[in-house]
Formats: C-alpha cells, structure tokens, sequence
C-alpha cells in the first residue's frame, strides 16, 4: 500500500506539472512505445518502487531523510540528465528555457517524491545499529578513482551499446563536433555526482551489502533512464531505446559497485 500511495503521489504531481507551461514545446514528431498516460503513470511506477527500497532502508531521521531522497532523485532523474543535455545541445536542440522548465519541473517533482516517501517510510533515529556499515574508503583519492570508473564505464558502455547503433550514430553526426577531452572532463564532474551520492547512500542505508548495492545500482539505473519512455521530439525513440539500455547498464554496474567498494568492512 505505501508503494501504491508513493507511486499516486508521484503521478498526480506530474500530471500536475504537466500542465504548467514551463518550457515551449519542442517542435517536430512525437514517439515512443507508450502514450502520454501509459508513459506517466509506467515512469512513475517504476520510480515508486526504486524510491521505496530506498526509503525503506535509510536509517537516519528528521529532516535527513527527505533530504537524501531529494538529493538522489532530483540528482538522477533530472539534473545530470539535463547536465549532458546542455553538453548535446546541437543535436538534442534544446533551449536554454526549455532546460530551465525542466529543472523547475524537476525539482517540484522530486521534492513532492521525496517528502511522500519520507512520510510514508518514517523511522526515528538509528545510532549505532547492527548491520549498519559505515564507508571506509571515500578518501580524496577514492573519490577521484570512483570518478574515474564512472567515465570508464560511460564510453565503455557507449562503446559497446550506444555506438554499435547506425540510428544513433546517425543523430550525433557521426561524432563530428563532438570533443572527446571536453566530453571526458564533463563525465569526470558527472562522476563525482554520482559518486557523492552512492556515498551518502552506502553510509545512511540498512542491510546487507549486497542488498544495498543491488538498490542503489537500480535506483541511479531505472532513475535515469525511465524517463526516456515519455512520448518525446527531443531525441527520436530509436535512439532513445538505445540510451535506455546503455543507461541501465553502465548505471546499475556503477551504482553497485561504487557501493561494494564503500562499505567493505575494516578488520
């Protein structure tokens, strides 16, 4: 019941969104496998169920657990897809304004995601709790390597997923225009993104290692990449079903391992 009423309060805040004219709508042909209602309330069920085993497992209280939720979804779902939207422009042909209407739109729907989640998984403070492990490697240089596997695992996924696509290849030229330095620098800021907040995560979350590991790489996997069901003219739907496995892949393997790493125990 409380993932059906996360999964309500989601949905009706998109709906809810969804009329509000922040940005102009992009010009050219809609597509996708879901109509607009199918794709809102599939996108929203599916964010529901990664931000439940989420919340479910936090062990911090107060103003804490909104907070982190917040971070992670707004963080996954909006901003760092914007990020490299902006870095696509050419090719995606977005405005300035219209990223602007999304990140509004984002943060209004993550911050009503993230309160209903925090209500409905309420738990008083945890200190010192059995099973509860602590990070034990997010040192300066961890941090960087983390980083530096999250770019690793970005080409290598565009690589061997993205860029086999003649469809895709097609909608980004070729690469032409496209700096590889640039793009690796801008992954590397990207990484560390997600590397803070697999950090937060491994240090507030409850259980088994690999339990968290398993949620953590499905929530930053199905966060990202199950917006791109949406009914769109941004980016084509051939070239999006690629993204969206190519998304799933390299950050599910990220997540997870970003959090093995993080919570190995100290002798």
């Amino acid at each position: 019941m409380k993932v059906l009423a996360l999964w309500a309060a989601l949905a009706a805040g998109t709906a809810v969104i969804g009329l509000i004219p922040f940005q102009p709508a992009p010009a050219g042909a809609v597509d996708g496998p879901l109509g607009p209602v199918a794709a809102l309330l599939a996108v929203n069920a599916l964010a529901a169920l990664v931000l439940a085993g989420l919340a479910a497992r936090l062990s911090v209280a107060g103003w804490r657990r909104p907070a982190i939720l917040f971070a992670v979804l707004f963080s996954v779902e909006t901003g760092l897809s914007l990020i490299e939207a902006a870095f696509f422009g050419d090719f995606v042909k977005i405005s300035a304004a219209g990223l602007a209407g999304m990140a509004i739109a984002g943060l209004i729907r993550s911050a009503i995601g993230a309160v209903a989640a925090a209500l409905l998984w309420r738990r008083p403070a945890e200190a010192g709790v059995a099973g509860v492990v602590r990070p034990t490697l997010l040192t300066g240089l961890s941090f960087v390597l983390l980083a530096g596997l999250y770019v690793i695992l970005y080409f290598a996924a565009g690589a061997t997923v993205a860029w086999t696509s003649e469809v895709v290849r097609a909608f980004y030229g070729d690469g032409m225009g496209i700096d590889p330095g640039t793009l690796a620098l801008l992954q590397l800021g990207r990484g560390a993104v997600w590397t803070a907040l697999a950090a937060v995560l491994a240090a507030t979350m409850r259980g088994r290692t690999l339990t968290v590991a398993a949620l953590v790489g499905a929530a930053f996997a199905v966060l990202m990449a199950a917006p791109l069901l949406y009914p769109g003219a941004l980016i084509p739907w051939p070239v999006r079903q690629v993204h969206l496995v190519e998304l799933v892949l390299a950050n599910f393997v990220f997540g997870g391992l970003a959090v093995l790493i993080l919570r190995r125990r100290v002798s």
